[in-house]
This record gives structure tokens, sequence and C-alpha cells, in this order.
């Protein structure tokens, strides 16, 4: 009968810390970075979407509602669904701009006076 695993180590909050599984290369452990925590209230949620998004709470305030509710849908106070979000609107702007006829006529004027 094999003896039963260590207790975890607590961590100074009283919360246990999550080892990530070692690689050959590694003779450490590595912390896992904690679960993302959900915002206790509205104001925490506000602040942490601007924070991950890198705007001020007067531009979030001040979008459609559109944007705000897909925001939120989205669940962009969460870091890594932020980043996704960022990169998925800045490409349909680059779409859009693409295709533009304001962005094609810039463009040949451009390659025309290059000179």
């Amino acid at each position: 009968m094999t003896p039963p695993p260590p207790p975890p180590h607590p961590t100074r909050s009283g919360m246990t810390t999550q080892l990530a599984p070692c690689s050959p290369v590694l003779t450490c452990p590595v912390l896992r970075p904690p679960p993302p925590v959900p915002p206790a209230d509205d104001d925490d949620r506000d602040y942490m979407i601007c924070r991950n998004m890198k705007i001020s709470l007067g531009k979030l305030n001040g979008m459609q509602e559109e944007d705000r509710e897909e925001i939120l849908e989205e669940e962009v106070w969460i870091p890594v669904n932020a980043e996704a979000y960022i990169k998925r609107k800045s490409e349909e702007a680059h779409e859009a701009m693409k295709n533009s006829t304001r962005y094609k006529w810039e463009k040949r004027w451009m390659k025309k006076n290059r000179a």
C-alpha cells in the first residue's frame, strides 16, 4: 500500500499553488498563473476591461450599446479573451480599410507620386 500524497503547500493567503508539469530542461517546478477571478461587481468588471483593452473608462462608457454588449458577451475582462478580441477587431478594421475606395485611391496616389 502506498502512502497518501503530501498535502499541498499553502501560500501566504492560504490558497494552494498549482504546479506545472516539469520538462526535462527544468530542474524546479514552475508555478502556473492563478485562474481568472470573476469580477465582484460592475465597477470591477469595467476596470478590468479598460485595463486589458488599454482604454480609458470614459471611452468604454462612450461606446455604442452594441459594441459594449459584444465586449460583455466575450468576457473581455479575462486577459486571454481580451487579446483575442483586440486581434479580431484589428483584423476586421484592416479588412474594411483594404476594401474602401479611399484607401485604394491613396495607395494609387502614393505609387504614382513616389519620385
